[in-house]
């Protein structure tokens, strides 16, 4: 390809970027018919653990049956559904109990925020067909726990709570709209921003120290309040991503810039003197997406002619390639994608000079498709092999950091290998 004029304009962003990040889909898929609907069957046997005395509480138990299966999420995922399950059986089994003893107010919102969450777990971690079953059930429950939260004297040690069952009902609503094309809109993914929204605010003006069973890194040297901290942002990140890559997926373009609007402003808030790389790819990512509906709209002359076409059709394709070009519409898509592009380059550039290899593989990649796709509005030949070089680059060394390399969308392959 080198020397020629040759554009090979990636289509492949919501195919790549729709995706669970750092999970394969087809990994994270199990038989449901090899696993046992917990909160279903009383026949499954409760997961007993005993606390350093011997004796055993239910919800201290519960509570270690969760967060056993957050840390297995990334290293045994049919264990952590076994878990996920345990505690959805456990949770079935305490409230029956509860009743049973006219017990039932007594319930704490952590309860019903572990039993939510784990159904928000197994709703992407099993059959997609369940999915809504389980997202109904554990927006009801994560709901109930906020009501908890709500009814409790003890204001200062639940924010950290109500902020994170703020969050998971957020997740919940929001991944039920994205089930149902009925749903795809305004009406119904604002409250889920707006769950998110008054989380991230409350998560930023807390002093909280206190911990409680959510995704906690391991770190036995740092303070609980580091922790908590590491937990917070996590957290946030996570949502934000939820949120740009239902951007992503949208066909509605106001829904998609009310998303991506939405994400940049709780970037912004997230903003001071430290290097971010991580507030950084997001900004990035959110300008990507911007900048790949722009693309989408000038497909006409991108793509690659084939030697086998006839004269006529080359002659046809050459006449609408022209008409689109001077298209006002087109020049302007054109000039949009461009300085979206660009900013992307920029922030991802920035974070590539400052990290080098030690930078995480996405960024690699995502700055390799933001050049090709750069280079191909270029006109000029040299500058445009100049920024599919460098995309080559990036696509390479995503590669080595990953130490895989399929991380490169299977579309690109073809140019990675012209660059070899």
């Amino acid at each position: 390809m080198t020397g020629s004029n040759t554009k090979r304009r990636p289509m492949g962003l919501k195919s790549s970027m729709s995706k669970k990040p750092k999970t394969d889909e087809n990994d994270s898929l199990v038989d449901s018919s090899q696993m046992i609907n917990d909160y279903e069957d009383e026949r499954t046997a409760t997961i007993a653990l005993k606390s350093k005395d011997g004796a055993s509480d239910d919800f201290e138990d519960l509570e270690e049956i969760y967060n056993n299966a957050m840390k297995a999420l990334e290293s045994d995922q049919e264990q952590a559904i076994l878990l996920f399950q345990g505690a959805i059986h456990d949770c079935d089994r305490i409230i029956k109990i509860k009743d049973s003893e006219n017990q039932i107010l007594s319930l704490p919102a952590i309860f019903y925020y572990i039993y939510g969450m784990s159904l928000f777990k197994l709703s992407e971690l099993l059959d997609p067909e369940d999915s809504v079953e389980y997202l109904k059930l554990a927006s009801q429950r994560l709901n109930q726990a906020l009501d908890s939260t709500n009814d409790s004297k003890n204001i200062a040690s639940d924010v950290l709570l109500s902020s994170k069952i703020n969050i998971g009902i957020g997740k919940c609503d929001l991944s039920l709209s994205r089930l149902s094309e009925e749903s795809m809109n305004l009406k119904h993914v604002d409250p889920c921003l707006s769950k998110f929204s008054t989380a991230i605010e409350s998560l930023l003006n807390s002093n909280i120290q206190r911990e409680v069973p959510i995704e906690l890194k391991e770190d036995s040297d740092a303070e609980s309040g580091d922790k908590n901290k590491i937990t917070y942002m996590d957290q946030i990140y996570s949502v934000i991503d939820m949120v740009l890559t239902f951007a992503v997926i949208s066909n509605d373009f106001d829904l998609k810039l009310h998303c991506i609007n939405w994400s940049k402003n709780s970037l912004d808030l997230l903003k001071n003197d430290l290097f971010d790389p991580e507030r950084l790819f997001f900004l990035a990512k959110a300008d990507w997406i911007l900048a790949q509906h722009y693309l989408d709209s000038l497909d006409i002359g991108f793509e690659e002619d084939s030697d086998d076409e006839v004269d006529e059709d080359e002659e046809f394709e050459e006449k609408k390639l022209t008409s689109a070009l001077n298209d006002p519409e087109y020049e302007s898509n054109s000039l949009y994608a461009t300085e979206f592009l660009s900013s992307a380059e920029r922030i991802l550039t920035e974070i590539f000079e400052k990290e080098v290899e030690k930078s995480q593989p996405e960024v690699f990649t995502m700055l390799g498709e933001v050049l090709l796709n750069k280079g191909n509005l270029i006109s000029d030949n040299e500058d445009q092999e100049s920024y599919y070089i460098k995309s080559a680059k990036m696509f390479n060394l995503a590669q080595k950091v990953s130490g895989d390399d399929s991380i490169v969308p299977e579309h690109l392959l073809e140019f990675l290998q012209d660059y070899q």
